[in-house]
This record gives C-alpha cells, sequence and structure tokens, in this order.
C-alpha cells in the first residue's frame, strides 16, 4: 500500500485538500468520512497492463529524393507501410502471455479538529490531482 502525497489547508470555514493520484480514474477512487465527521479516508487503486519485454515494435527508414527505398525480403515477417518519404516496418503482435500486469493500492486518512459534513464535500479530479473541499 502506497501513501500519495498530500496537501491539506484550511480555507476560512472549510479544508481544502489536494492529493496526487497520478494515473487513477475516479471510478476507482473511494473518499469516505467516519468517526462522526472527524475523519476524511482517501482510497483506491491503480491497474495497468504493459508488456514484460518492451520489443521496438518497428523501424522508421528515411529515404532521400530521387532513392528507391530498400526491397523487404520474403524471410521478414512484419507489415511494410509507405508514408511519404518515410517508410515504416510494423513487426508482429506480442501475445497476451508477453504482458504483466501492475496494481497499486493506497490509502491516506486525516483526522480533523472539527468534524465535517460529509453531505457537503465536492471533489475534482484533474489532470491526476484530487481537490476535496470540506
Amino acid at each position: 500500500v502506497r501513501t500519495p502525497p498530500c496537501h491539506l489547508s484550511e480555507d476560512g470555514n472549510q479544508y481544502v485538500v489536494e492529493a496526487e493520484l497520478p494515473g487513477v480514474r475516479k471510478e476507482d477512487l473511494d473518499v469516505r468520512v467516519s468517526e462522526g465527521g472527524r475523519t476524511l479516508t482517501i482510497e483506491g487503486h491503480t491497474f495497468r497492463r504493459s508488456p514484460t519485454n518492451p520489443q521496438p515494435q518497428g523501424s522508421i527508414t528515411e529515404h532521400k529524393e530521387g532513392e528507391a527505398p530498400a526491397k523487404e525480403s520474403k524471410a521478414s515477417q512484419g507489415t511494410v507501410a509507405t508514408t511519404g518519404k518515410k517508410e515504416v516496418e510494423k513487426a508482429g503482435e506480442q501475445a497476451a502471455a508477453g504482458e504483466s500486469t501492475y496494481q497499486s493500492t493506497f490509502s491516506r486518512s486525516f483526522t480533523f479538529p472539527k468534524p465535517v459534513d460529509g453531505s457537503k464535500i465536492t471533489a475534482k479530479l484533474d489532470h491526476g490531482v484530487l481537490t476535496l473541499n470540506l
């Protein structure tokens, strides 16, 4: 379990909590108030898939004007697409077995000196930063 960086401030009669949550979607977040409005808890998770052995997916060869692009050998298994003066070769697709998954959970709690009204919390998740106004 990781602890995301957070900033807590008081703005007049409300608290403002900003939590850095890059890569977290709003549906993967749980924000709750407990202990009579004195504790705020932010929990969530991230889930990603990535290749275990990233292989270059192709190569780009630039040809000078007037030169013919090199011919593809029959032994090659990639596909070739020509766009303008650049030739792009795409390697075969990686199998799903060549992927790894990454999951991370996090939790952060705050205890306030005065109770907050959980029904009046506003939340905004923008560019990986969750902002709560309580």
